[in-house]
Protein backbone atom coordinates (compact mmCIF):
# COMPACT_ATOMS: atom_id res chain seq x y z
CA UNK A 1 0.00 0.00 0.00
CA UNK A 2 1.49 3.39 -1.41
CA UNK A 3 2.37 5.82 1.69
CA UNK A 4 0.39 8.34 0.12
CA UNK A 5 -2.85 5.88 0.69
CA UNK A 6 -2.19 6.17 4.39
CA UNK A 7 -4.69 7.80 7.02
CA UNK A 8 -3.19 10.12 8.83
CA UNK A 9 -3.32 7.97 12.12
CA UNK A 10 -1.51 5.03 9.72
CA UNK A 11 1.11 7.82 8.95
CA UNK A 12 2.19 8.41 12.48
CA UNK A 13 2.33 4.52 13.54
CA UNK A 14 4.47 3.86 10.83
CA UNK A 15 6.89 7.14 11.54
CA UNK A 16 6.89 5.84 15.10
CA UNK A 17 7.71 2.03 14.21
CA UNK A 18 10.89 3.61 11.81
CA UNK A 19 12.18 4.94 14.45
CA UNK A 20 11.57 2.13 17.18
CA UNK A 21 13.57 -0.16 14.90
CA UNK A 22 16.51 2.09 15.25
CA UNK A 23 16.56 0.62 19.00
CA UNK A 24 16.92 3.95 20.38
CA UNK A 25 18.21 4.07 23.80
CA UNK A 26 16.35 7.28 24.68
CA UNK A 27 12.80 8.21 22.41
CA UNK A 28 11.73 11.56 22.21
CA UNK A 29 8.13 11.96 20.85
CA UNK A 30 6.02 14.88 20.42
CA UNK A 31 2.20 14.00 20.77
CA UNK A 32 2.93 10.38 19.74
CA UNK A 33 -1.09 9.06 20.42
CA UNK A 34 -2.51 12.40 18.37
CA UNK A 35 -5.10 10.85 15.61
CA UNK A 36 -5.04 7.69 17.12
CA UNK A 37 -8.30 5.92 18.07
CA UNK A 38 -8.36 4.71 21.62
CA UNK A 39 -7.49 1.03 20.32
CA UNK A 40 -4.65 2.12 18.26
CA UNK A 41 -3.46 4.58 20.79
CA UNK A 42 -3.65 2.21 23.85
CA UNK A 43 -1.73 -0.34 21.90
CA UNK A 44 0.93 2.88 21.64
CA UNK A 45 0.93 3.54 25.06
CA UNK A 46 1.73 -0.66 25.62
CA UNK A 47 4.45 -0.39 23.43
CA UNK A 48 6.62 2.46 24.86
CA UNK A 49 5.82 0.84 28.21
CA UNK A 50 7.62 -2.23 26.61
CA UNK A 51 10.78 -0.27 25.43
CA UNK A 52 10.68 1.54 29.51
CA UNK A 53 10.93 -2.27 30.63
CA UNK A 54 13.43 -2.84 28.54
CA UNK A 55 15.45 -0.13 30.03
CA UNK A 56 14.88 2.75 27.33
CA UNK A 57 13.98 6.25 28.56
CA UNK A 58 10.43 7.29 26.68
CA UNK A 59 10.62 11.34 26.79
CA UNK A 60 6.64 12.64 25.16
CA UNK A 61 4.33 15.51 25.04
CA UNK A 62 0.76 15.47 24.93
CA UNK A 63 -2.37 16.84 26.12
CA UNK A 64 -4.07 13.38 26.98
CA UNK A 65 -3.66 13.61 30.85
CA UNK A 66 -5.01 9.59 30.41
CA UNK A 67 -1.75 8.68 28.65
CA UNK A 68 -0.06 10.56 31.35
CA UNK A 69 -1.47 8.17 33.63
CA UNK A 70 -1.34 5.24 32.15
CA UNK A 71 2.59 4.78 31.87
CA UNK A 72 4.33 8.17 32.80
CA UNK A 73 6.98 8.03 36.04
CA UNK A 74 7.75 11.34 35.77
CA UNK A 75 5.73 14.70 35.01
CA UNK A 76 6.78 18.49 33.73
CA UNK A 77 3.15 20.43 33.46
CA UNK A 78 4.09 23.75 31.33
CA UNK A 79 1.30 26.68 31.43
CA UNK A 80 2.08 29.55 29.92
CA UNK A 81 5.34 29.03 29.50
CA UNK A 82 6.14 28.53 32.77
CA UNK A 83 6.69 25.23 35.09
CA UNK A 84 3.51 24.42 37.02
CA UNK A 85 4.23 21.02 38.01
CA UNK A 86 7.75 18.85 38.20
CA UNK A 87 7.77 15.24 39.66
CA UNK A 88 6.85 11.66 40.05
CA UNK A 89 3.17 10.76 39.39
CA UNK A 90 2.27 9.86 42.48
CA UNK A 91 4.31 12.26 44.50
CA UNK A 92 2.08 14.72 42.68
CA UNK A 93 -1.05 13.48 42.88
CA UNK A 94 -0.66 12.84 46.97
CA UNK A 95 0.41 16.32 47.55
CA UNK A 96 -3.15 18.19 46.72
CA UNK A 97 -6.43 17.54 48.04
CA UNK A 98 -9.44 18.29 46.52
CA UNK A 99 -12.23 19.93 48.76
CA UNK A 100 -16.10 20.85 48.40
CA UNK A 101 -16.00 24.90 48.56
CA UNK A 102 -18.87 25.09 50.89
CA UNK A 103 -17.05 23.35 53.23
CA UNK A 104 -13.15 25.26 52.98
CA UNK A 105 -12.56 27.69 55.84
CA UNK A 106 -11.79 30.80 55.31
CA UNK A 107 -7.72 29.66 55.46
CA UNK A 108 -8.55 26.73 52.44
CA UNK A 109 -9.98 29.52 50.44
CA UNK A 110 -7.07 31.38 50.72
CA UNK A 111 -4.54 28.41 50.09
CA UNK A 112 -6.56 27.29 47.16
CA UNK A 113 -4.64 27.09 43.85
CA UNK A 114 -7.31 26.06 41.27
CA UNK A 115 -11.58 25.80 41.43
CA UNK A 116 -13.31 23.80 38.93
CA UNK A 117 -17.35 24.46 38.80
CA UNK A 118 -19.42 20.91 39.76
CA UNK A 119 -23.08 20.16 39.21
CA UNK A 120 -23.81 20.65 42.89
CA UNK A 121 -21.01 23.77 43.66
CA UNK A 122 -16.87 24.18 42.75
CA UNK A 123 -14.23 22.10 44.15
CA UNK A 124 -10.79 23.83 45.41
CA UNK A 125 -7.82 22.22 44.92
CA UNK A 126 -5.05 23.05 48.06
CA UNK A 127 -2.18 21.62 49.45
CA UNK A 128 -2.37 17.93 51.32
CA UNK A 129 -0.44 19.60 54.09
CA UNK A 130 -3.40 21.96 54.59
CA UNK A 131 -6.28 20.13 54.66
CA UNK A 132 -6.96 17.49 56.94
CA UNK A 133 -8.37 13.87 56.95
CA UNK A 134 -11.63 15.11 58.84
CA UNK A 135 -12.29 17.89 56.24
CA UNK A 136 -11.43 15.76 53.54
CA UNK A 137 -13.86 12.73 54.91
CA UNK A 138 -16.10 15.18 56.05
CA UNK A 139 -16.34 16.30 52.06
CA UNK A 140 -15.91 12.83 50.87
CA UNK A 141 -13.75 13.66 48.64
CA UNK A 142 -11.14 10.92 47.04
CA UNK A 143 -7.23 11.89 45.91
CA UNK A 144 -6.94 13.67 43.18
CA UNK A 145 -6.22 12.23 39.64
CA UNK A 146 -3.37 13.98 37.43
CA UNK A 147 -6.41 15.76 35.49
CA UNK A 148 -8.30 17.05 38.24
CA UNK A 149 -5.04 18.37 39.41
CA UNK A 150 -4.13 19.75 35.78
CA UNK A 151 -7.85 21.49 35.31
CA UNK A 152 -7.88 23.02 38.56
CA UNK A 153 -4.09 24.66 38.17
CA UNK A 154 -5.50 26.00 34.64
CA UNK A 155 -8.63 27.26 35.66
CA UNK A 156 -6.87 29.25 38.65
CA UNK A 157 -8.85 30.78 40.59
CA UNK A 158 -11.50 33.28 40.20
CA UNK A 159 -11.18 36.97 40.58
CA UNK A 160 -13.92 39.56 42.22
CA UNK A 161 -14.18 40.50 38.75
CA UNK A 162 -15.20 37.23 37.10
CA UNK A 163 -11.98 36.46 35.43
CA UNK A 164 -9.42 34.59 36.02
CA UNK A 165 -7.12 35.52 38.90
CA UNK A 166 -3.37 35.18 36.88
CA UNK A 167 -1.60 36.49 40.54
CA UNK A 168 -2.75 34.75 43.35
CA UNK A 169 -4.03 31.80 41.20
CA UNK A 170 -1.65 31.53 38.53
CA UNK A 171 -0.05 27.86 39.95
CA UNK A 172 2.95 28.34 37.75
CA UNK A 173 3.84 31.29 40.20
CA UNK A 174 2.54 29.55 43.34
CA UNK A 175 4.46 26.21 42.32
CA UNK A 176 7.62 27.63 40.96
CA UNK A 177 9.07 24.32 42.23
CA UNK A 178 12.39 26.60 42.78
CA UNK A 179 13.33 26.43 39.08
CA UNK A 180 13.77 29.46 37.74
CA UNK A 181 16.05 28.73 35.11
CA UNK A 182 13.05 27.03 32.89
CA UNK A 183 14.90 28.57 29.26
CA UNK A 184 16.11 25.22 28.25
CA UNK A 185 11.88 23.91 28.15
CA UNK A 186 10.17 26.10 26.12
CA UNK A 187 6.66 25.20 24.27
CA UNK A 188 4.77 27.21 21.92
CA UNK A 189 1.41 26.32 23.54
CA UNK A 190 -0.61 27.81 26.51
CA UNK A 191 -0.05 24.74 28.47
CA UNK A 192 1.47 20.81 27.82
CA UNK A 193 2.41 17.93 29.66
CA UNK A 194 5.94 15.89 29.59
CA UNK A 195 6.29 12.92 30.66
CA UNK A 196 8.93 10.83 31.36
CA UNK A 197 8.88 7.67 31.45
CA UNK A 198 12.07 5.28 32.49
CA UNK A 199 12.47 1.64 32.78
CA UNK A 200 15.50 1.69 35.05
CA UNK A 201 13.19 3.30 37.59
CA UNK A 202 11.11 0.03 37.59
CA UNK A 203 7.28 -0.11 38.96
CA UNK A 204 4.18 -1.29 37.63
CA UNK A 205 1.73 1.48 35.40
Amino acid sequence: KSPFDLSGGQKRRVAIAGVIAMKPKVLILDEPTSGLDPISREELLDVLLDLAGEGKTVFFSTHIVSDLEKCADDILFIRDGRIALDGELHDIERSYSIIDESAASPALRDAALGRRRERDGATLLVPSALASSELQAQTGTAAPSLEDIIIHLENGIESDNGGADTDSGNAAQTLSCEKEDIGAVKNSAAENAYAVTDGKKGGDR
